[in-house]
C-alpha cells in the first residue's frame, strides 16, 4: 500500500496527532489521557500513532521539544543589551507567541505531570548553550532550581506577558547572580 500524499501545507498524520494532544491537554490532565482518545481526535489509526511515537510519553516529549521556544530557554544566558533585545523581539513574534500558548498549557494544572520534562528541556538548552557535555551534580541542582523558579513565575500568566515578565525577572540582582554563576561554567 502506498503512503498517503499530502497537499503542500497540509498537516501530516504526525502533526494531527500532536495537535490533538495539545487540544486534549487543554481539557484534560495528561495522566488521564489515552492513546485511543488521541487517535480518535486526530482521526488516525493506532498503527499511524505507533509509526510516529513509541507511546504517549514519547508523544508528550516530542510535543514539548517542538513547542518550547529555544529563545525562552536561552534568554537568561544572553549577555544583556542587543542580544536580550533580539530575544525579546523573537519571543514577541507571532510564531513564538503561538508556541507560548502551548507553554501555558504545559504549566497549567492539566500539565503538572509534564512540568518536570519542561524543566529538563530548559536546563538541557542551557547546558547546550554553555557548550557543556554534562552538568556536575551541583550545577544540575542549581539549574533545576533556576528553571523551577522561572516556570513558577510564568504559571497562570497570559502568554503575551511572558516576554515582559521574563525581562523584568532577568533584571533582578538575585537572578543575575545565579545566571552569572551558571554562565561561568562555559567550556
Amino acid at each position: 500500500m502506498s503512503r498517503p500524499k499530502y497537499e503542500p501545507g497540509a498537516k501530516t498524520a504526525r502533526d494531527q496527532v500532536i495537535e490533538s494532544f495539545w487540544a486534549l491537554l487543554e481539557r484534560k490532565p495528561y495522566e488521564k489521557m489515552g492513546v485511543r482518545e488521541i487517535i480518535r481526535a486526530a482521526e488516525v489509526n493506532k498503527n499511524t500513532f505507533y509509526h510516529h511515537f513509541e507511546n504517549i510519553d514519547d508523544l508528550a516529549q516530542q510535543a514539548i521539544d517542538e513547542a518550547l521556544p529555544k529563545e525562552l530557554c536561552k534568554f537568561f544566558l544572553m549577555e544583556g543589551g542587543s542580544a536580550r533585545k533580539d530575544a525579546l523581539f523573537l519571543m514577541s513574534a507571532p510564531y513564538t507567541a503561538a508556541r507560548f500558548d502551548r507553554v501555558k498549557v504545559m504549566l497549567s494544572d492539566n500539565g503538572v505531570a509534564l512540568q518536570g520534562r519542561v524543566k529538563l528541556k530548559v536546563i538541557d538548552a542551557w547546558r547546550e548553550a554553555l557548550g557543556l557535555d554534562a552538568f556536575s551534580e551541583i550545577q544540575r541542582r542549581l539549574a533545576l532550581f533556576l528553571a523551577g523558579g522561572i516556570i513558577s513565575t510564568l504559571q497562570g500568566r497570559d502568554p503575551r506577558e511572558y516576554p515582559t515578565v521574563l525581562s523584568e525577572l532577568a533584571g533582578t540582582k538575585p537572578l543575575q547572580a545565579f545566571m552569572e554563576e551558571l554562565s561561568s561554567w562555559k567550556s
